[in-house]
């Protein structure tokens, strides 16, 4: 995913210094005050969108390093909590996404009714 990204940002490095040159050449084609306010105004341009990509790539390595640190939780699993009607536990496990790989969680939580979802664990409870 990480060469994926590196494609990604080489490619659009590579666009913006086709769009500079690209400029530039069309530039040198007018004349006088004109050509040199072109100039100007395409290397501004550019310089926005070369520091608009250093910001994002900032943001990306923070964001990686809050998850490494385990500040950022990006996994999907939740716990699923099955109480009895006393409230007491019955059956605890935990689901990826949306399926559920255990076949006994999987028949208890067709079988209960869903209290809650607190902190990435589920509550149901059999009545």
């Amino acid at each position: 995913m990480k060469n994926l990204k590196t494609i990604g940002k080489a490619g659009i490095i590579t666009l913006i210094m086709c769009v500079f040159f690209s400029a530039n050449l069309m530039a040198n084609g007018t004349s006088g005050e004109e050509g040199k306010k072109e100039k100007v105004k395409k290397s501004v341009e550019v310089e926005k969108l070369i520091a608009e990509i250093q910001k994002n790539e900032e943001f990306e390595l923070f964001d990686e390093m809050l998850k490494e640190e385990g500040i950022i939780d990006c996994s999907n699993d939740t716990k699923v909590t099955i109480l009895d009607a006393n409230g007491e536990l019955v059956y605890e496990g935990s689901q990826a996404g949306i399926s559920i790989t255990d076949k006994k969680l999987k028949k208890y939580v067709e079988r209960a009714d869903f209290l809650i979802n607190v902190d990435n664990t589920a509550y149901y409870m059999i009545f």
